[in-house]
Formats: C-alpha cells, structure tokens, sequence
C-alpha cells in the first residue's frame, strides 16, 4: 500500500465515520497526518510497516479503545499515547521498542497489554496498579527483573517465557500461561 493509497483510504474512511481500520503492508516510513484526524476510530491496526514512529497527534484520536502496533519498526511511544484515555488494549508486539512509560498508569481502563517480543527490559513501575489490567504479555522479553506486585494482581494472566520463571513465586504459576 503506498501513501496515495492510504491518503485516499483514510479520505473516504473519515467521510464514512469509519471506527475500525486496518492498515496491513503499507510501504511508508511514517503514517500521514490525515490518519490522525479520525476522531471517530476505535480500533486501529497497523500491521508488517517499517514506520518507525508514531505521531504525537495520535491524542486526537480520544474515541480510540484498541491500538495495535505489531510488526512495525517504532522503537519509541510518543507521551501523548498515555493521554488515550478509552485505551483497552494496547498490542505493541514484535517492535523493538525499548520502554513503556511509567504514564501508562494514565491508562486506567487498560484491560490487555501486549509487550512480548519487544526489546523491553524494564517494565513500569507500579504496572500492577493498572485497575482493569486482566492480561499481560511478557513472551520473550529478556526482563532484567519482573516486580513481585505484579505475579499477586488479581485476576491478572501473564504470558510468559520459561525462562522468565526464575523471577516468579511458585504459589502463583497457575495465573500464568507459559511457554
């Protein structure tokens, strides 16, 4: 997909009061402005691109609950994403992106983040005060630690690598899904 296309795509889209759009294979280093001038979009997907960032304008979009950034090449979140407050699920897997921000507590309807094969090696203080977090992707991180919090949240599944076990207490292995 090149940029016309989009361009033209994201036209009609708005036009039609589009709230879901998919954006697969699309051949440009960055996103056109006019995607975020969708202020009806409540998912949106951008999957195998080499974009490597994401604008700041991304706040326009406040109606926006799922975000999925998979296959991309942004290593950086802009801060303004935290300010998406409707956010219910943020898929940031096979990036390598670095950090997550200690604002996504900012995100407090958050219900599904997926950050497994990202080169995080940190995660966010506090993630476990995220109020509706019910799943967490930690597959194939190489975590330098992982906050002990976070394994007693409940009703809170963590994905998690084998390896990753060393840093999880054996009492709460059945809230986990590992591989």
């Amino acid at each position: 997909m090149t940029e016309k296309d989009l361009i033209e795509a994201i036209s009609i889209a708005t036009f039609k009061n589009v709230t879901k759009m998919v954006i697969r294979d699309f051949k440009g280093k960055e996103l056109p402005n006019e995607l975020f001038n969708m202020e009806k979009i409540e998912e949106l997907y951008i999957v195998n691109s080499p974009i490597q960032e994401i604008s700041s304008k991304i706040e326009n979009m406040q109606r926006l609950k799922m975000l999925v950034l998979q296959e991309t090449k942004i290593s950086h979140l802009p801060e303004n994403l935290y300010l998406l407050s409707n956010l219910i699920r943020l898929d940031l897997r096979d990036n390598p992106i670095l950090e997550i921000s200690n604002n996504i507590l900012k995100l407090s309807f958050l219900k599904r983040l997926d950050i497994g094969n990202t080169n995080i090696t940190i995660l966010p203080n506090n993630l476990e005060n995220l109020p509706n977090l019910v799943f967490l992707d930690l597959y194939n991180l190489h975590l330098l630690h992982i906050p002990q919090k976070l394994f007693y949240k409940q009703n809170l599944t963590i994905l998690i690598h084998k390896e990753l076990l060393k840093f999880c207490p054996e009492s709460v292995q059945a809230n986990m899904i590992i591989l």
